[in-house]
């Protein structure tokens, strides 16, 4: 992760041709912009997928989680005895990877239930188990300048851990009841001593009230503090943030007090005050008391450099959860911002007001070169929401970008206007085809009006011809039943005849 990143080295993004160095992928979040630097401290940062896979790099091998003492309780089990015999042929792959061979899936089906489950559950475990201490610290050494004063002592003790016992991993060594209980005694008499001293410095600030302050006075250093102490207490300030805190407080009382006393008599106290930090003996106590695995670990130190929104405006006053209300800082310093307004964080990080235009001019090359989609007022809007909430400290040069947008926009409206002509064409050409059918049109209900006129009199002729017809079909009918009554009359007269003629022949015999 620690790479040159040409954007964050040069402010002037106009002349930058990232070429080769530009990703074919087409991005839609600025977290996932590989090489992306923070837009505070101008550390690289992690994209999730770099952080999860810099997570699984730490994970221990299917031969050295089998001898974690995690899986004490599965020794001799067949589960256990199945998965040693799978990691005699590839030991340092883990136990996730050696079950997903389609044959070891083959040979898990034939096992019986209960041993198949412990499988499973031994497998879920190895997934928070990593390398022995001293590769641990090998494979974070090249991030320790990444990290902030607290973390660097804590890998300072861890470094002393992982010479003290080579064969173990930090949750083994935090878990060691030698290693616990003396960081918790460690931490309970640093937390005491730290609370008597406050309780005696506060003391001082009310007699110094009481001795040196007029009445009026006196209420405002007692709500001063008051005040004080809820910044000692707040857990999310850092310890240096809380002291800059405490000092603009006082210094603010002084300023506005009505009696007259010298300012370092005052600032002399408070500067006793004892300003609570977390120490590598807190982070040991708390591991343990949390059960943190050893993937747990390493995940807090990875969330240190992956990528994370900040919010400009903080939500918890209210900021929008939108883009254009989002900065990109890495973990450190996003716990480091805290809610805290960016005129008094940037006297901690002055360097901030360089590192997020480097930032931003990274963003705007990868929106110039259509490799982020959805941000393309985002320069704009965030330039004026920068520059409101940092109270003018900070002001991103974007004319650049500007320029590139009036370029842009330029050409759309050729490109437009050239449409539009071609439409104008079209819609003539359309509109002259439509005149010569409408044309058409008229001609043809001039002689469609035309043979109407001949319509009617054939139609009246018609329905002449039709009744006439059915006239004909009458008599015609009645024609046919008077020649069937005369054939009936004859053939009645023929058959008298008949019988007429043989009567006549007998009476003759």
């Amino acid at each position: 992760m620690i790479t040159i990143n040409p954007v964050a080295n040069n402010q002037n993004y106009k002349n930058l041709s990232f070429g080769i160095f530009l990703p074919k992928k087409v991005f839609t979040d600025i977290r996932d912009i590989p090489r992306m630097k923070c837009g505070c401290c101008g550390d690289d940062m992690f994209t999730s997928d770099e952080t999860k896979a810099f997570i699984n790099s730490f994970a221990a091998g299917s031969k050295r989680a089998l001898e974690n003492s995690a899986m004490a309780r599965y020794r001799g089990t067949p589960a256990f005895e199945f998965l040693q015999s799978l990691s005699e042929i590839r030991p340092k792959d883990t136990i996730a990877k050696l079950l997903s061979v389609d044959e070891n899936k083959a040979k898990l089906k034939t096992l019986g239930d209960r041993t198949r489950l412990d499988v499973n559950m031994m497998s879920l475990i190895s997934e928070g188990i990593t390398v022995k201490a001293p590769r641990f610290m090998q494979k974070l050494e090249k991030y320790r300048p990444h990290f902030g004063a607290e973390d660097a002592e804590i890998l300072n003790l861890m470094d002393v851990y992982a010479l003290k016992y080579p064969k173990k991993t930090f949750a083994e060594i935090f878990n060691m009841p030698e290693v616990i209980e003396y960081h918790r005694e460690i931490a309970a008499l640093d937390k005491k001593q730290a609370a008597a001293k406050k309780i005696e410095v506060f003391k001082q600030l009310r007699e110094f009230g009481q001795q040196k302050l007029l009445s009026a006075d006196r209420k405002a250093l007692q709500d001063t503090n008051t005040k004080a102490m809820s910044i000692l207490n707040y857990e999310f300030f850092e310890a240096d943030i809380k002291k800059g805190l405490i000092d603009d407080l006082y210094n603010s009382f002084v300023d506005s007090a009505k009696t007259r006393f010298w300012r370092k008599n005052l600032m002399k106290i408070v500067d006793e005050l004892p300003i609570p930090r977390r120490t590598p003996d807190d982070f040991v106590v708390h591991c343990v008391e949390s059960k943190k695995t050893d993937k747990d670990i390493i995940t807090y130190f990875a969330k240190s450099l992956q990528a994370t929104y900040e919010h400009f405006i903080p939500r918890s006053k209210d900021g929008a959860d939108i883009k254009e209300n989002i900065i990109v800082l890495c973990g450190k310093c996003n716990h480091r911002r805290s809610n805290l307004p960016y005129p008094f964080f940037l006297r901690f990080a002055p360097e901030m007001m360089n590192n997020l235009q480097k930032q931003f001019n990274k963003i705007i090359t990868f929106i110039k070169h259509g490799k982020l989609i959805g941000y393309d007022d985002y320069p704009i809007v965030m330039k004026e929401n920068v520059l409101t909430g940092s109270d003018n400290l900070i002001r991103l040069q974007i004319r650049d970008y500007l320029d590139f947008r009036k370029e842009r926009a330029v050409k759309q409206v050729e490109r437009t206007q050239a449409a539009l002509v071609r439409d104008d064409d079209r819609i003539n050409s359309a509109s002259g085809r439509i005149s010569e059918i409408d044309e058409k049109i008229k001609e043809l209900e001039v002689q469609i009006r035309k043979l109407k006129k001949e319509r009617q009199p054939l139609k009246t002729e018609l329905e002449d011809a039709k009744e006439v017809y059915r006239t004909s079909q009458l008599d015609a009918e009645d024609a046919k039943a008077e020649l069937n009554s005369i054939n009936d009359s004859i053939a009645q007269d023929r058959e008298t005849n008949a019988i007429l003629k043989y009567k006549r022949r007998n009476l003759k015999k």
